[in-house]
């Protein structure tokens, strides 16, 4: 939890998915968090599950979102990791 470069979140876990609430969305789309381990990454709005392009490295996943907030109030990013 907390506030990276003007952008809000929180995550909280269920089995292999991690879900990462942002509450300001950041103007560029890129989403920065300090973890590891996702095997795919999608937004909870999206029935279809099309995977996000991210990539991980240092110790950080960095997500290439819309540069538009896909929710006006809280987007939920999903990220699945092998166990």
């Amino acid at each position: 939890n907390g506030e990276r470069n003007g952008m809000t979140q929180e995550q909280m876990q269920a089995d292999n998915i991690v879900y990462l609430h942002v509450l300001n969305w950041p103007k560029e789309g890129k989403i920065c968090v300090n973890w590891i381990g996702a095997s795919k990454a999608y937004l909870l709005r999206d029935a279809k599950q099309t995977p996000l392009p991210f990539t991980q490295a240092s110790g950080q996943l960095i997500i290439d979102g819309p540069q538009v907030a896909p929710d006006p109030h809280v987007t939920v990013l999903m990220f699945e990791q092998d166990l």
